[in-house]
C-alpha cells in the first residue's frame, strides 16, 4: 500500500509540474497575441472604429475572457476527479476499513 501511495504521490507531482509548465508557455503564447491585437487595434483609424462599433471590440475582449476561464483547466479537474473515484474504488476493493480510516483522515 506504501509503495502505492508513493507512486501517486510521485505521479501527482510529475502532473502538477506538467501542468504548471505548460500553464507559463501557455500564458506567456496568449500574452504575446493579446499585446500584437492590441497593439494592431491601437493603429487604427478613427473610421475603423465606427465601422465596427464598440459591440464588435467588447465582443473580442468576451471572447478572451471566457476562454481564459474556461480553458483547458476544466478538462484536467475532470481527469482529476475521475482518476480519485478509480483509486477509491481500488482502495476499497482491497481493504474497506483501511479506506474509511485514510478518508477520514485527508483534510478538507
Amino acid at each position: 500500500i506504501m509503495l502505492l501511495f508513493l507512486l501517486a504521490v510521485l505521479r501527482a507531482m510529475a502532473e502538477g509540474l506538467n501542468i504548471y509548465t505548460n500553464s507559463i508557455v501557455q500564458y506567456v503564447a496568449k500574452l504575446r497575441l493579446r499585446k500584437v491585437l492590441y497593439r494592431h487595434l491601437l493603429k487604427q483609424e478613427r473610421a475603423y472604429f465606427d465601422q465596427m462599433g464598440p459591440s464588435f471590440l467588447n465582443g473580442i475582449i468576451k471572447a478572451d475572457a471566457i476562454t481564459e476561464l474556461i480553458g483547458y483547466r476544466f478538462f484536467y479537474l475532470i481527469a482529476d476527479l475521475i482518476r480519485f473515484a478509480v483509486f477509491l474504488v481500488y482502495m476499497a476493493t482491497i481493504s474497506l476499513p483501511m479506506t474509511a480510516i485514510t478518508l477520514v483522515s485527508l483534510p478538507l
